[in-house]
């Protein structure tokens, strides 16, 4: 019953009297100075002796024995687990000063990974007046908890610090990112410029502390990041070993500096888009040949055929192909055929109806009119000259 309370105060399915009575019955102050909702996440196990390894299920458990010691130094608050988080809603009697909460739940994070051996994140919503509420600090903590994964989990963050005024909000919005990242899988450096220069110049009129640039700037690394996974980059490739974004947050001193930084990010990660596709697109030419090799013999081959095993589409391997190896698949395939075709008429005394059956031709004559178009001379004449 008391956490079926909890959580419907936090998603805001408790009002009214039904609020007041409950909260009296679990002897919850109603009439605190305030209220929030801090969100505690563990992270994964990256230690295989750990003895939690296997024990998965214990680990919430864990996790919230350790946040239960370490916070009763440092505020009034009652803590309960709601979907793989300790949610943690803290009680303030004499004033809504959050920096005890935060200061807390932030040594929290730093214990994990000491105590338990990995890491925790922790997302703290606004602090509000009443028990009504407390679904508005919930949500904002739920925002918290991920700029904390993004910021790589050493401290407890508060929604305020990264969203202090969501009027002038600085966002890299779905359209920025369509247009950077169609830049940067480009791998045009004038165009990587010219489109995070735009995005920036919206910025230059709007006279706001360099700190509140940070949601953006986060919000732009985390986009930067799906694009790095989705093509299988290395993150230390590109940030470099060791990277931590709120080093790098620190060393900015202007919004020239985080253009900078970010354009040159883009770039490199266009290159090594471009890279990959090179060398995908070769290998892929280079698994369409050794296909060809190893079933040249097959009358029925063809690119749908290919293109079925290598699971691509035939117009896109088409124009790979011809790219890569300077000729079309038909005509790479008739030189596989025609040449395995003048080794069996030089070794062998088969006939050349054999011959063509053997390098993958149903019609003899059809043979016969392709090898006369390559060597200029018939099978028959080629062997007898």
């Amino acid at each position: 019953m008391r956490k079926q309370f909890l959580v419907g105060l936090i998603e805001g399915h408790v009002s009214g009297e039904a609020l007041d009575a409950q909260a009296k019955q679990l002897r919850m102050d109603s009439r605190a100075a305030g209220y929030a909702v801090g969100l505690l996440r563990p992270g994964p196990l990256t230690d295989e002796k750990n003895v939690l390894k296997g024990r998965e299920e214990l680990i919430p458990i864990s996790v919230q024995e350790m946040l239960e010691e370490i916070l009763k130094n440092y505020c009034e608050f009652i803590d309960f687990l709601y979907f793989g988080c300790v949610t943690v809603i803290a009680v303030f009697q004499k004033d809504g000063n959050i920096m005890p909460f935060l200061d807390g739940m932030s040594e929290v994070c730093k214990a994990a990974p000491r105590a338990l051996g990995m890491k925790a994140m922790a997302g703290i919503g606004d602090v509000v007046p009443d028990l009504h509420g407390l679904r508005g600090s919930y949500s904002g903590a739920m925002n918290a908890l991920e700029y904390s994964a993004v910021m790589g989990g050493d401290r407890a963050v508060y929604i305020k610090d990264m969203e202090p005024d969501s009027s002038a909000r600085i966002e890299f919005s779905a359209e920025d990112e369509h247009a950077v990242f169609r830049a940067v899988k480009m791998a045009d450096a004038a165009e990587i410029e010219k489109q995070v220069g735009a995005v920036f110049a919206r910025f230059e009129s709007v006279l706001l502390p360099l700190s509140r640039y940070r949601v953006f700037f986060l919000e732009l690394l985390t986009s930067l990041l799906k694009l790095i996974h989705s093509y299988g980059l290395e993150e230390d490739d590109i940030f470099g070993k060791g990277f931590r974004f709120t080093d790098i947050l620190a060393q900015f001193r202007s919004l020239d500096e985080i253009r900078g930084w970010c354009t040159g990010v883009c770039k490199k990660i266009g290159s090594r888009i471009q890279c990959k596709r090179v060398n995908g697109t070769r290998l892929l030419a280079e698994n369409a040949k050794r296909y060809v090799r190893e079933n040249y013999q097959n009358p029925d081959l063809s690119v749908e055929s290919l293109c079925l095993d290598l699971h691509v589409s035939p117009a896109y391997f088409s124009t790979v192909f011809k790219r890569e190896t300077g000729e079309s698949f038909v005509s790479y395939l008739t030189g596989v055929r025609l040449k395995k075709a003048v080794e069996l008429l030089n070794t062998t005394e088969d006939k050349t109806y054999v011959i063509a059956k053997k390098v993958g031709y149903h019609e003899p004559n059809y043979f016969s009119y392709v090898f006369k178009k390559k060597y200029g001379v018939s099978p028959s004449r080629y062997r007898n000259p």
